[in-house]
C-alpha cells in the first residue's frame, strides 16, 4: 500500500528509476546522433528503393527493430524522433527488468532498495568506452542492444517448468523468440548454445534431473531457433540485402598473453557495465563507490545461488533457475570475450548481459533475507543521494563530450556549407557523412558513404545512393589526417587526378597552413580526364579509374572558411 512507509518508499524508488531513465536516455541519444551506427538503419528505411538496394550485416540485422527504423524513416529521421524512440526503448527495457524483479522479490522495502540500486548503476554506465562516439556502451541507442535482452530473458522464462501449463506451447514460443532474436543479432546465439551446453554437462556430472531436462529444452529450442533465424534471413533477403560482413569475422586468441590481456579487459568491461567509471568527473566518485559495493553484493548473491544449485537436496524454484540460466549465459559471454580475438577495449557492450543476470541473482538472494525496514530505508537514502549525484555528473559529462569533440563542430561546418547547395551529393567517410546528413533539413542531403578514400561502403549502405558523378554535382570530404575508424588519410593530388579540379575548396578544421580536412566542391560534376580510353571501366559510382594525365578544367579557389 502506498499509504505505508514501505509503499511510499517503493513509489519514490519507482519514480526515481523511471524519471532518471528518461533523462539519461534522451541526453545520451543526443550524443549518439553523431554516431553513424545510430543513424544508418533509419536512413536505409527512407523509401522503398533505398531499402530494396540496402545491405544489412547478417551478424547484426536488427530485424527485431525494423518497424522502429521504418517509423524513423517515415518521420524523416528527425532528431526528436530518435530521442523519443530511444527513451521508449530504454523505458521498456528498464521497466521490464523492474517488473521481473517485482515478480521475484516479495517485500516492498527490499524491492524499492533494488530499484534505487539499479538507478545508481544505470546512471553511470558510460555513453561510450573511449573517445568519440564509435564505441557505445549505454543502452540509450536505437541500434544498440536493449530490448533484445528482454526478449532473451522472456525466452528463458518460457523454458522454465510451470505446473498446469502446456509445456510444448511454451517451448514453441521460446523457440520462436530465439529465432527472431538470433536473426536480429546472432550474438545471443553464442549466449544460448554454449550456456545450454555447459549447463547440460554440469547436470550430467552432478546428476541433477531438473537441470538436465531444462538444459536439453534450452538446447533444443536454440537449435530450432537457429533454423528459424536462417529462414527469416532468407525471406528478408528476398526484399533487401542480407550479407555477411567480413569485418566482424574474428579469430581466436592463440597465446596466453592475449588470453590474459582479454581476461583483464573483460573484468574492466564488467565493472563498466555496472557503472563503475570515473570518466564523468568528481561528482561521479560517490555513486561509483556505491556501485562497487553493489557489485560486491551481486558477486556474493551469485555465490549463494550457485551453492544452492550444488546442493542436490535443495529443490530450486523458478526464480533460482532463471538466475542460473542468466548466470551461465554471462559465463558463456565472458568465455567468448576472452577466447575470441577482437578489440577488447571497445567491446565492453558484449558483456551487458551480466547486468541483468546480476540483478536477478541479487533479487533471488534478497528474497531469503529478513532485513529490518529501517536498514533498507537507510540504504535507499544513501543510494538516492548517489543516484542524484550520478545523474548530474552524467548530464554534465555527456554535454561536455559533445562540445569538446572537434568532429561535431567540423560536421556542423560541413552541413552549413551544404545547406547553400542542397542539390550536391556529399561523398566521404561513412562515420561522418551520415551525421552530417542528419543535421540537414529533414535529412534530405544525398550521400555516398565510403569505407576508404575512393571505395564505396557496402555494409549499412544502399546502392540506390550512388550517382553518376560525371553528371551530378557533389562535394567530397577529404581527410588530410587519419579520420574515422578505418578511413585513413587521403591525398589531395589523387582526388584531383581522379575527379578533376574542384570548383572550390573549403577548409574544414585545422589551420590555413595545416588543414585537417578539405571539402572539395564539384559544382558541375567530375571532369573527364584526358587520356582515358573511351569505354574505360569506371566504378559503380561514376569515378574514372584509368588515365593519369594532368587534369584541366576550372580554377581551384584558394582555401577559404565557410563563412
Amino acid at each position: 500500500m502506498v499509504r505505508t512507509a514501505d509503499g511510499r518508499y517503493l513509489l519514490a524508488a519507482s519514480l526515481a528509476l523511471g524519471i532518471s531513465t528518461v533523462i539519461w536516455s534522451i541526453v545520451i541519444a543526443r550524443l549518439q546522433q553523431g554516431n553513424a551506427d545510430q543513424l544508418a538503419n533509419g536512413f536505409l528505411f527512407t523509401d522503398a528503393n533505398t531499402f530494396r538496394h540496402a545491405q544489412f550485416p547478417a551478424q547484426h540485422t536488427q530485424l527485431l527493430k525494423w518497424p522502429l527504423f521504418w517509423l524513423l524513416g517515415s518521420l524523416h529521421n528527425a532528431a526528436a524522433a530518435y530521442s523519443a524512440v530511444t527513451a521508449i526503448l530504454s523505458m521498456v527495457t528498464v521497466g521490464a527488468l523492474a517488473y521481473l524483479l517485482a515478480r521475484i522479490v516479495l517485500g516492498q522495502a527490499l524491492l524499492a532498495t533494488l530499484y534505487v540500486a539499479l538507478t545508481c548503476v544505470l546512471m553511470l554506465i558510460p555513453a561510450q568506452v573511449m573517445g568519440g562516439v564509435s564505441s557505445p556502451l549505454s543502452m540509450a541507442m536505437v541500434s544498440g542492444r536493449n530490448v533484445e535482452y528482454i526478449v532473451y530473458i522472456g525466452a528463458l522464462v518460457l523454458l522454465l517448468p510451470k505446473a498446469k501449463a502446456n509445456e510444448w506451447l511454451r517451448w514453441g514460443m521460446a523457440a520462436a523468440l530465439f529465432g527472431l532474436l538470433f536473426a536480429s543479432d546472432n550474438m545471443f546465439l553464442f549466449y544460448a548454445v554454449p550456456g545450454a551446453t555447459m549447463l547440460l554437462v554440469y547436470a550430467y556430472i552432478r546428476k541433477r534431473q531438473v537441470l538436465r531436462l531444462l538444459s536439453l529444452r534450452w538446447l533444443a529450442a536454440s537449435g530450432v531457433g537457429y533454423l528459424l533465424a536462417k529462414s527469416l534471413l532468407w525471406t528478408a533477403n528476398l526484399f533487401t540485402g542480407i550479407v555477411s560482413d567480413p569485418a566482424t569475422s574474428n579469430g581466436y586468441n592463440a597465446s596466453l598473453a592475449a588470453v590474459h590481456s582479454a581476461m583483464t579487459a573483460g573484468l574492466k568491461a564488467l565493472l563498466l557495465n555496472f557503472g563503475v567509471s570515473a570518466s564523468a568527473g568528481r561528482l561521479a566518485i560517490v555513486p561509483a563507490l556505491l556501485n562497487v559495493l553493489i557489485i560486491g553484493l551481486v558477486v556474493y548473491a551469485c555465490y549463494v545461488v550457485g551453492r544452492r544449485m550444488v546442493q542436490s537436496s535443495v529443490q530450486a524454484d523458478k526464480s533460482t533457475l532463471l538466475a542460473v540460466l542468466l548466470g551461465v549465459s554471462t559465463l558463456a559471454a565472458y568465455i567468448g570475450y576472452v577466447t575470441v580475438s577482437h578489440p577488447v577495449t571497445l567491446d565492453a557492450r558484449y558483456l551487458t548481459i551480466a547486468l541483468f543476470a546480476g540483478f536477478v541473482a541479487l533479487a533471488v538472494y534478497g528474497r531469503t533475507l529478513h532485513l529490518h525496514a529501517v536498514i533498507l530505508h537507510s540504504m535507499g537514502g544513501v543510494l538516492f543521494v548517489g543516484s542524484a549525484l550520478g545523474l548530474v555528473a552524467t548530464v554534465r559529462h555527456v554535454d561536455w563530450t559533445r562540445v569538446a569533440d572537434p568532429m561535431y563542430a567540423r560536421n556542423a561546418q560541413v552541413a552549413a556549407v551544404l545547406s547553400k547547395r542542397p542539390e550536391q551529393m556529399l561523398i566521404g567517410d561513412f562515420w561522418q557523412v551520415l551525421p552530417i546528413k542528419e543535421q540537414t533539413k529533414r535529412a534530405r542531403q544525398q550521400i555516398l558513404p565510403l569505407s576508404g578514400c575512393m571505395r564505396p561502403r557496402q555494409i549499412l549502405a544502399s546502392s540506390a545512393w550512388r550517382q553518376d558523378l560525371y553528371t551530378h554535382s557533389f562535394a567530397y570530404l577529404l581527410p588530410l589526417t587519419s579520420s574515422g575508424m578505418s578511413f585513413g588519410r587521403c591525398s589531395l593530388r589523387t582526388a584531383i587526378v581522379l575527379y578533376g579540379p574542384p570548383s572550390q575548396i573549403v577548409r574544414i578544421g585545422g589551420t590555413q597552413k595545416s588543414p585537417s580536412e578539405l571539402l572539395l566542391l564539384y559544382n558541375d560534376g567530375a571532369a573527364r580526364i584526358r587520356g582515358t580510353r573511351p569505354g574505360a571501366p569506371t566504378p559503380v559510382f561514376g569515378v574514372p579509374t584509368e588515365g593519369t594525365a594532368k587534369p584541366t578544367g576550372s580554377t581551384i579557389v584558394p582555401l577559404a572558411d565557410p563563412s
